[in-house]
């Protein structure tokens, strides 16, 4: 477990052993963390998301600034991201469709998106 990214542990552990990709992977901008694998019951999931809320990303992002070459920009924000895209102009609005009865299936509910371009999902027979 030691050479590989599986990361398990108190709160310190997850902390110092992530500290350690950074070695390897230089100034990287995110960071997964799968909770919920092996079963685990979802009071026990919910437990170890709030673990990582409050104890463990916090000092992640603290010490990962600190640590970043000065020539490495900043990771983007959502928000950050709509404002490059958008700039001031309104961000895009979903339309409602009634005739459809949901938005997650043929044309995107976006008005600026292309109304030809539909999705398709696989068959499950």
């Amino acid at each position: 477990m030691e050479r590989t990214p599986l990361t398990v542990g108190s709160p310190q552990e997850v902390i110092d052993k992530t500290l350690t990709f950074q070695e390897g992977f230089g100034d990287y901008q995110r960071q997964l963390f799968a909770v919920d694998s092996l079963g685990l019951p979802v009071e026990v999931a919910l437990e170890q998301v709030e673990l990582l809320a409050t104890e463990v990303v916090p000092v992640l992002r603290r010490e990962m600034e600190s640590r970043r070459a000065p020539d490495v920009p900043e990771a983007p924000t959502h928000a950050s991201l709509v404002v490059a895209k958008y700039g001031d102009a309104e961000t895009r609005q979903p339309r409602p469709n009634p005739n459809r009865g949901d938005n997650l299936s043929g044309s995107s509910p976006y008005q600026d998106s292309d109304p030809s371009v539909e999705a398709h999902f696989p068959v499950v027979v």
